[in-house]
């Protein structure tokens, strides 16, 4: 018979997490564990595992990679593979022309070129460990709001209203008109996101202020060789594939909550080369006490 590895059950790492990095580890690790058990994952080798869940909820691979480095930093429960793909990259690659090359195959997986950026690899090694450290998170939330039910100081920028569109950045829902809310982090990344533009409403937030949210490098400053000119770098130019996946993903929140494609076009306004703005109509942006 086969012997079960011990892993450390002790969690130490359930202390450093702030109470809103504690629900975000606990909502990456729900969602994995959904995918596994939907899909039949097979234990003894990687699986193709799908990311759309995962951005629904504001996170990408990155993520996952984060969450499970603090959770099993010795690989021992999980490990993640990011798809590569160089055969496809560049539309001018003579091979992917000559060969009309259309999957690889990615540790033992065949992965095809249209799903390489919508998926990520996964071995699983111990689901069982994987839910008893669900469970702890879960529990170590639960404790922290028990502990954090004492009344706080109001603060008028809970709720913020644009346009039928209501984000409650305390209790972390975003509602639409008379949808159901839709309940999301606040500390995700398109809630960041839009928390930054109902502030500003109706100025525009630039690709500076949002790179600086979500801590991206510097842009890059000087000028590039393109042929023959030499032609300044602009920080939409640095920032702007980050902050649109971003962007991208906050659209599907608001769809989620009830918003048409319309909707969201005529709210949301792209400043080229500047950034985003809100545009809320005739409506000023709201602030509610929650409490």
């Amino acid at each position: 018979m086969q012997m079960r590895m011990k892993i450390n059950t002790q969690y130490t790492w359930l202390t450093e997490l702030s109470p809103g990095n504690l629900e975000r580890v606990q909502k990456v690790l729900k969602i994995l564990m959904d995918e596994v058990e939907i899909r039949a994952v097979n234990r003894l080798t990687f699986n193709k595992i799908p990311l759309n869940g995962f951005r629904k909820e504001g996170f990408e691979y990155e993520d996952i990679v984060a969450v499970l480095r603090k959770v099993d930093p010795e690989g021992r429960v999980a490990r993640t593979e990011k798809i590569t793909m160089p055969l496809f990259e560049g539309n001018d690659s003579w091979l992917t022309q000559a060969y009309s090359i259309s999957s690889i195959k990615h540790y033992g997986v065949h992965v095809s070129k249209e799903e390489s950026d919508n998926i990520f690899l996964l071995e699983i090694k111990d689901f069982e460990e994987l839910k008893h450290m669900e469970e702890a998170v879960r529990k170590s939330r639960v404790q922290v709001l028990d502990g954090n039910k004492q009344p706080q100081s109001p603060s008028k920028e809970d709720t913020l209203i644009c346009a039928g569109l209501a984000a409650d950045f305390s209790k972390g829902t975003v509602q639409y008109d008379k949808h159901k809310a839709k309940e999301i982090s606040a500390e995700t990344k398109p809630m960041r996101m839009l928390k930054l533009l109902l502030e500003k409403q109706p100025n525009t937030v630039t690709y500076l202020e949002l790179g600086a949210e979500f801590d991206l490098s510097a842009p890059e400053t000087g000028t590039k060789k393109v042929g023959e000119r030499e032609i300044k770098v602009l920080p939409h130019q640095s920032h702007g594939r980050v902050i649109q996946t971003i962007l991208r993903d906050l659209k599907n929140i608001l769809r989620d909550a009830g918003m048409d494609d319309r909707d969201i076009e005529n709210m949301i306004v792209t400043k080229p080369k500047q950034g985003y703005a809100l545009r809320c109509g005739n409506q000023k942006v709201d602030r509610k006490n929650t409490t």
